[in-house]
């Protein structure tokens, strides 16, 4: 009780939350606005497809120097558990999903390298909210 000594105090501090919520519109613009200016700035990159031999680091480093990424976000259509493993160590190169694309991930890398099936899926994203 708060009356008695040692007791509660009576309107003691809350933790607040500072979240606050972004409109879908608005972050459907984001990401349009991201990838347009990943493409003015020519360092968006359309790739057929990358095929290992084997889910090796040191394949998907020759691959990615043959492409010239240095800092980059590559994007594929679905999860691929071969190509996240062998990316997963090699430090500037990022690879996530279509349904994972962030505005964030997009203006912190350099470069973006979309797989061809992703193109159709960014695409789809955009279609399918309508604005």
């Amino acid at each position: 009780s708060p009356i008695w000594r040692g007791g509660a105090i009576t309107f003691g501090p809350s933790p607040r939350d500072y979240t606050f919520k972004v409109n879908s519109k608005v972050r459907s613009l984001a990401l349009r606005m991201a990838l347009s200016s990943r493409l003015a700035a020519e360092s968006l990159m359309v790739v057929k497809g990358i095929v290992l031999p084997e889910a090796k680091t040191k394949h998907f480093a020759k691959v990615a120097d043959t492409l010239g990424l240095t800092k980059a976000l590559i994007v594929a259509p679905e999860e691929n558990a071969e190509l996240t493993r062998s990316a997963r160590n090699i430090p500037g190169l990022t690879l996530t999903t279509v349904d994972r694309l962030s505005v964030l991930e997009i203006l912190k890398h350099k470069q973006l390298v979309l797989l061809e099936g992703a193109v159709e899926s960014v695409q789809a994203r955009f279609e399918k909210k309508g604005a």
